[in-house]
C-alpha cells in the first residue's frame, strides 16, 4: 500500500511538473527518454552488468537488485512515439509489413 501510494505521489509530482514547465524544455526531456530506453536495451550485453536468470539473458543486476531494462525501455520509447505522431506512423506501417511478410513465410 505504501509503494503504490509513493508512485501515485511521483506520478502526481511528475504531472504538476510537466504541466509547469515549457513544450521546449518537455521535447528536450522526450529524446532524452528515448536516448535511456535504448541505453537501457543494450545495458544486459555488458558483461559486467548484464546476467542470466532462467535462461534469459534480458536481465541487470545493479547494487544487489536485477530488472529488466526492456520494461522501462518500452514506456520510454512508447512516449517518445507518442509524441512524434509521424514517426508512429511510419513504424507502424513497417511494422505491419514486416507482420504480412513474416506470416507469407510462415503459411
Amino acid at each position: 500500500m505504501r509503494v503504490g501510494a509513493l508512485v501515485a505521489l511521483a506520478g502526481l509530482v511528475a504531472l504538476v511538473v510537466a504541466l509547469l514547465t515549457g513544450s521546449t524544455l518537455l521535447a528536450i526531456l522526450v529524446v532524452a527518454l528515448a536516448a535511456l530506453g535504448i541505453v537501457l536495451l543494450l545495458l544486459p550485453f555488458l558483461p559486467f552488468i548484464g546476467g542470466e536468470k532462467n535462461g534469459a539473458y534480458i536481465w541487470i543486476y545493479v547494487a544487489g537488485f536485477s530488472f529488466q531494462p526492456g520494461e522501462v525501455a518500452k514506456i520510454a520509447l512508447a512516449i517518445f512515439l507518442l509524441t512524434r505522431r509521424n514517426l508512429l506512423a511510419g513504424v507502424a506501417a513497417g511494422a505491419g509489413v514486416l507482420v504480412l511478410l513474416t506470416f507469407g513465410r510462415l503459411g
